[in-house]
């Protein structure tokens, strides 16, 4: 269980537009509450196989209409769910709609949730991932029009406060337009205080 709760103070009133993002005089209230819970189930499924779920309920700081794109989900929803299979072909297969994480973010570090399977293999220092998904969350949930997604992702890690690694991933905007074609290297070491 993941439980967060904020409140913040602003100079914003509703005459303060957001126009940029949508959010034209929802700015109701200087003084603005949020909070959020994600709860996750588990459950074996034979020997190799796991399902899983998560389910979340949040009120966003702005946007009090719940109705609204960035006020979040007060009623709560399973947003979700997907299998994991350990020990297939030496790594580990996902598959369902799940949250993944290419190159630690570099260029696609927002991306929401996918419907896609994903197969990882990991030793000590290394890491291979490779992925192929629809990816919905770009067209507000569409499914008809998901897009799809493939990855490929390797990285080192030669101490335990760094690593290195490198992804190429693909992405269509709608079917035979590219959006993105990219292959990235990355890098991070963790400085001593």
């Amino acid at each position: 269980v993941e439980q967060r709760v904020q409140f913040n103070t602003t100079s914003l009133s509703p005459t303060d537009v957001g126009g940029g993002v949508g959010l034209v005089n929802t700015i109701n209230k200087r003084n603005q509450f949020s909070e959020r819970i994600r709860i996750y189930f588990n459950a074996p499924v034979g020997d190799q196989w796991q399902w899983n779920a998560r389910f979340f309920q949040q009120k966003l700081n702005i946007g009090a209409d719940n109705s609204a794109a960035l006020a979040g989900n007060t009623n709560g929803a399973f947003d979700r769910f997907w299998v994991t299979g350990k020990n297939i072909l030496g790594g580990t297969v996902e598959m369902g709609k799940m949250f993944i994480f290419p190159g630690k973010g570099t260029f696609y570090g927002t991306l929401g949730d996918t419907d896609g399977i994903f197969y990882t293999v990991k030793n000590n220092k290394f890491k291979f991932q490779i992925g192929a998904a629809k990816a919905d969350w770009a067209l507000n949930g569409s499914a008809a029009n998901a897009t799809d997604l493939n990855f490929v992702d390797v990285s080192y890690k030669p101490t335990p406060k760094s690593d290195i690694g490198a992804f190429w991933l693909t992405h269509d905007k709608a079917v035979g337009i590219k959006d993105i074609d990219l292959f990235a290297v990355n890098g991070a070491i963790e400085l001593a205080n």
